[in-house]
Order: structure tokens, then C-alpha cells, then sequence
């Protein structure tokens, strides 16, 4: 199983990457209100920045069991 496939799969059977992602959001709007005013993100900078969350997430997760997989066998 690719990264793709296993991220289709954790998307259909789990609701972690959800989890994941809606509370990436709330901590990205969290650091974006910290900013001065003038310094803030668009809409589109913490969408972007919470998809690089979630796919850093799926690359470790999808990383150590594969790691893990490779010690059992």
C-alpha cells in the first residue's frame, strides 16, 4: 500500500485525519489572531498551512507503520 492509497484508506475507515485536521484549523487561526494586523494570514495561507499539517501527519503515521511492518516481518 502507497502513502495515497493509505490515506484514502484512513479517510474512509478513520476520522482521525479529520480530528487532525480541525484542530490543526483551530490552532492555526489561534497563532494567526496572534499576529499584528497587518502581518495576518489569508484564508488561503492557514488552509495551506493546515494541509501541510495533515500531510506531515500522514507521512509519519504512514512512515512508522511501515517501519513497524519491516521489523515484524
Amino acid at each position: 500500500m502507497d502513502r495515497e492509497e493509505f490515506e484514502t484508506y484512513l479517510n474512509a475507515n478513520s476520522r482521525v485525519v479529520a480530528i487532525f485536521r480541525s484542530q490543526a484549523l483551530a490552532y492555526q487561526h489561534s497563532k494567526n489572531r496572534q499576529r499584528a494586523a497587518s502581518k495576518r494570514w489569508s484564508k488561503t495561507a492557514v488552509t495551506s498551512a493546515v494541509d501541510k499539517m495533515v500531510s506531515q501527519f500522514v507521512d509519519n503515521v504512514y512512515d512508522k507503520l511501515k517501519n513497524t511492518l519491516k521489523k515484524v516481518s
